[in-house]
Protein backbone atom coordinates (compact mmCIF):
# COMPACT_ATOMS: atom_id res chain seq x y z
CA UNK A 1 0.00 0.00 0.00
CA UNK A 2 1.66 3.33 -0.63
CA UNK A 3 2.73 5.47 2.45
CA UNK A 4 1.29 9.00 1.55
CA UNK A 5 -1.60 10.06 -1.11
CA UNK A 6 -1.35 13.54 -2.68
CA UNK A 7 -4.54 14.57 -4.85
CA UNK A 8 -5.36 18.27 -5.85
CA UNK A 9 -9.31 17.49 -7.02
CA UNK A 10 -10.28 15.50 -3.87
CA UNK A 11 -10.93 15.44 -0.47
CA UNK A 12 -9.55 13.56 2.48
CA UNK A 13 -12.79 11.53 3.18
CA UNK A 14 -12.90 10.51 -0.67
CA UNK A 15 -9.17 9.40 -0.39
CA UNK A 16 -9.44 7.39 2.45
CA UNK A 17 -12.31 5.44 1.11
CA UNK A 18 -10.79 4.77 -2.03
CA UNK A 19 -7.18 4.27 -1.00
CA UNK A 20 -5.36 2.13 2.11
CA UNK A 21 -2.74 4.81 2.83
CA UNK A 22 -0.40 6.06 6.02
CA UNK A 23 -1.50 9.57 5.03
CA UNK A 24 -3.26 11.92 2.59
CA UNK A 25 -2.03 15.52 1.57
CA UNK A 26 -5.13 17.51 0.18
CA UNK A 27 -5.72 21.26 -0.28
CA UNK A 28 -8.91 23.11 -0.05
CA UNK A 29 -9.03 27.29 -0.76
CA UNK A 30 -5.09 27.47 -0.50
CA UNK A 31 -4.82 25.15 3.20
CA UNK A 32 -2.79 22.57 3.14
CA UNK A 33 -4.26 19.47 4.70
CA UNK A 34 -3.11 16.33 6.49
CA UNK A 35 -5.24 13.61 7.23
CA UNK A 36 -8.30 15.96 6.80
CA UNK A 37 -6.56 18.50 9.19
CA UNK A 38 -5.28 22.24 7.96
CA UNK A 39 -1.73 21.64 7.80
CA UNK A 40 0.07 25.48 6.39
CA UNK A 41 -1.56 28.34 4.84
CA UNK A 42 -0.27 28.26 1.40
CA UNK A 43 -2.90 31.11 -0.36
CA UNK A 44 0.59 33.23 -0.36
CA UNK A 45 1.21 30.39 -3.33
CA UNK A 46 -1.23 31.10 -5.33
CA UNK A 47 0.42 34.66 -6.22
CA UNK A 48 2.46 33.06 -8.52
CA UNK A 49 0.10 30.64 -10.39
CA UNK A 50 -1.87 27.60 -9.05
CA UNK A 51 1.30 25.34 -10.59
CA UNK A 52 3.04 26.77 -8.12
CA UNK A 53 0.67 25.60 -5.39
CA UNK A 54 0.62 21.99 -6.84
CA UNK A 55 4.46 21.84 -6.69
CA UNK A 56 5.35 22.93 -3.59
CA UNK A 57 2.37 20.08 -2.60
CA UNK A 58 4.45 17.29 -4.50
CA UNK A 59 7.46 18.45 -2.48
CA UNK A 60 6.38 18.16 0.60
CA UNK A 61 4.97 15.10 0.20
CA UNK A 62 8.42 13.67 -0.24
CA UNK A 63 9.85 15.36 2.73
CA UNK A 64 6.51 15.34 5.37
CA UNK A 65 7.85 14.10 8.82
CA UNK A 66 10.94 14.93 8.35
CA UNK A 67 12.35 18.63 9.92
CA UNK A 68 10.50 20.71 7.24
CA UNK A 69 9.16 23.84 8.86
CA UNK A 70 6.77 24.17 5.95
CA UNK A 71 5.56 28.14 7.14
CA UNK A 72 9.19 29.15 6.68
CA UNK A 73 9.13 27.25 3.54
CA UNK A 74 5.98 29.00 2.16
CA UNK A 75 7.01 32.60 3.29
CA UNK A 76 10.27 32.44 1.90
CA UNK A 77 9.22 30.91 -1.47
CA UNK A 78 10.22 32.75 -4.56
CA UNK A 79 9.24 30.64 -8.71
CA UNK A 80 12.04 30.60 -11.01
CA UNK A 81 12.03 34.05 -13.14
CA UNK A 82 9.91 33.76 -15.93
CA UNK A 83 8.31 30.39 -15.39
CA UNK A 84 4.80 30.64 -15.31
CA UNK A 85 5.18 34.00 -13.39
CA UNK A 86 1.39 35.63 -12.99
CA UNK A 87 2.38 39.20 -13.70
CA UNK A 88 -1.32 41.14 -13.66
CA UNK A 89 -4.54 40.42 -13.25
CA UNK A 90 -7.33 43.00 -14.76
CA UNK A 91 -10.44 43.23 -15.71
CA UNK A 92 -11.08 39.32 -14.72
CA UNK A 93 -8.00 38.19 -16.99
CA UNK A 94 -4.64 36.51 -15.70
CA UNK A 95 -1.83 37.54 -17.42
CA UNK A 96 0.74 34.79 -17.04
CA UNK A 97 4.56 35.02 -18.64
CA UNK A 98 6.57 31.87 -18.94
CA UNK A 99 9.02 33.38 -21.80
CA UNK A 100 11.69 30.95 -20.48
CA UNK A 101 9.49 28.28 -21.85
CA UNK A 102 12.17 28.03 -25.47
CA UNK A 103 10.79 24.33 -26.38
CA UNK A 104 7.53 22.47 -27.17
CA UNK A 105 8.37 20.55 -24.19
CA UNK A 106 8.53 23.40 -21.97
CA UNK A 107 5.65 25.09 -23.05
CA UNK A 108 3.69 21.45 -22.50
CA UNK A 109 5.03 21.39 -18.82
CA UNK A 110 3.68 24.56 -18.59
CA UNK A 111 0.14 24.50 -20.36
CA UNK A 112 -0.22 21.14 -17.52
CA UNK A 113 -0.79 23.84 -15.37
CA UNK A 114 -3.87 25.26 -16.70
CA UNK A 115 -7.86 23.62 -17.14
CA UNK A 116 -9.06 26.12 -19.82
CA UNK A 117 -9.19 29.38 -21.00
CA UNK A 118 -6.15 30.39 -22.46
CA UNK A 119 -5.22 32.48 -24.51
CA UNK A 120 -1.49 31.48 -26.35
CA UNK A 121 1.60 33.51 -27.06
CA UNK A 122 3.85 31.23 -29.25
CA UNK A 123 7.18 32.07 -31.64
CA UNK A 124 10.51 33.04 -31.82
CA UNK A 125 13.43 31.43 -33.06
CA UNK A 126 13.08 28.41 -34.78
CA UNK A 127 15.21 25.30 -33.53
CA UNK A 128 13.43 22.52 -35.84
CA UNK A 129 11.74 21.07 -32.77
CA UNK A 130 8.60 18.68 -32.98
CA UNK A 131 5.71 20.55 -31.83
CA UNK A 132 3.20 17.20 -31.98
CA UNK A 133 3.62 16.96 -27.91
CA UNK A 134 1.98 20.35 -27.55
CA UNK A 135 -1.34 19.09 -29.73
CA UNK A 136 -2.92 17.30 -26.63
CA UNK A 137 -2.35 19.89 -24.62
CA UNK A 138 -3.06 22.91 -26.66
CA UNK A 139 -6.50 20.81 -27.24
CA UNK A 140 -7.39 20.66 -23.29
CA UNK A 141 -7.02 24.11 -22.46
CA UNK A 142 -5.91 26.36 -24.97
CA UNK A 143 -8.97 28.81 -26.92
CA UNK A 144 -6.78 30.58 -29.33
CA UNK A 145 -3.14 30.03 -30.58
CA UNK A 146 -1.68 33.21 -31.21
CA UNK A 147 1.71 33.35 -32.99
CA UNK A 148 4.75 35.59 -33.88
CA UNK A 149 7.98 36.01 -35.58
CA UNK A 150 10.31 33.94 -37.65
CA UNK A 151 8.82 30.33 -36.54
CA UNK A 152 4.85 31.83 -36.59
CA UNK A 153 3.84 30.22 -39.65
CA UNK A 154 5.00 27.45 -39.65
CA UNK A 155 3.34 26.69 -36.20
CA UNK A 156 0.42 28.26 -37.46
CA UNK A 157 -0.17 25.93 -39.97
CA UNK A 158 1.29 22.48 -38.15
CA UNK A 159 -1.68 23.51 -35.88
CA UNK A 160 -4.04 23.87 -38.74
CA UNK A 161 -3.41 21.19 -40.57
CA UNK A 162 -4.24 19.00 -36.58
CA UNK A 163 -7.78 17.23 -36.80
CA UNK A 164 -8.12 17.78 -32.80
CA UNK A 165 -6.94 21.50 -33.11
CA UNK A 166 -9.82 21.58 -35.78
CA UNK A 167 -12.56 19.73 -33.89
CA UNK A 168 -12.27 21.89 -30.44
CA UNK A 169 -12.70 25.28 -33.11
CA UNK A 170 -8.83 26.73 -31.31
CA UNK A 171 -8.59 30.11 -32.68
CA UNK A 172 -5.55 30.42 -34.86
CA UNK A 173 -3.50 34.14 -36.24
CA UNK A 174 -0.37 34.63 -37.10
CA UNK A 175 1.66 38.22 -36.77
CA UNK A 176 4.97 38.84 -37.38
CA UNK A 177 5.44 41.36 -34.52
CA UNK A 178 5.64 40.02 -31.22
CA UNK A 179 3.82 43.53 -29.93
CA UNK A 180 1.12 42.72 -32.65
CA UNK A 181 0.48 39.26 -30.88
CA UNK A 182 0.42 40.52 -27.82
CA UNK A 183 -1.92 43.40 -28.53
CA UNK A 184 -4.08 40.98 -30.13
CA UNK A 185 -4.46 38.49 -27.44
CA UNK A 186 -5.39 41.65 -25.09
CA UNK A 187 -7.85 42.80 -27.70
CA UNK A 188 -9.80 38.88 -28.01
CA UNK A 189 -9.14 37.85 -23.64
CA UNK A 190 -12.63 38.09 -21.58
CA UNK A 191 -12.80 37.16 -17.98
CA UNK A 192 -11.96 34.26 -16.99
CA UNK A 193 -9.65 34.20 -19.62
CA UNK A 194 -5.41 33.79 -18.99
CA UNK A 195 -2.79 35.11 -21.61
CA UNK A 196 -0.21 33.11 -21.82
CA UNK A 197 3.30 33.47 -23.27
CA UNK A 198 5.42 30.62 -23.02
CA UNK A 199 6.71 30.32 -26.44
CA UNK A 200 8.14 26.89 -27.23
CA UNK A 201 10.88 28.34 -29.11
CA UNK A 202 14.29 30.60 -28.82
CA UNK A 203 14.09 34.40 -28.51
CA UNK A 204 16.67 35.40 -30.85
CA UNK A 205 14.66 36.32 -33.99
CA UNK A 206 13.42 39.73 -32.19
CA UNK A 207 15.00 39.79 -28.51
CA UNK A 208 18.53 39.46 -27.45
CA UNK A 209 17.49 36.68 -24.96
CA UNK A 210 14.39 34.95 -23.09
CA UNK A 211 14.25 37.62 -20.40
CA UNK A 212 14.25 40.50 -22.97
CA UNK A 213 10.90 39.31 -24.63
CA UNK A 214 9.90 39.03 -21.31
CA UNK A 215 10.31 42.72 -19.98
CA UNK A 216 8.73 43.32 -23.53
CA UNK A 217 5.90 41.15 -22.53
CA UNK A 218 4.85 43.25 -19.63
CA UNK A 219 5.45 46.26 -21.30
CA UNK A 220 2.97 45.84 -23.57
CA UNK A 221 0.32 44.62 -21.19
CA UNK A 222 0.79 47.33 -18.91
CA UNK A 223 0.16 49.94 -21.63
CA UNK A 224 -3.22 52.04 -21.58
Amino acid sequence: NPQRIISYNHDFEYLRKTYDAESYITEKNGIIMLNGVALANARRLYNFGEHTLKNFMSALSLTLFEDVKIDEAICSFSPLSHRCTLVKSEGGIDYFDSSVDSSPERTKTTLASFNNGVVLILGGRDKGLDFSPLIPEIARCVIHCITYGESGEKIKDFLEKSPEIRRKGIGLDYFQSFEDSVEFAKSIATAKNKILLSPACASYDQFENFESRAAEFIRIINKN
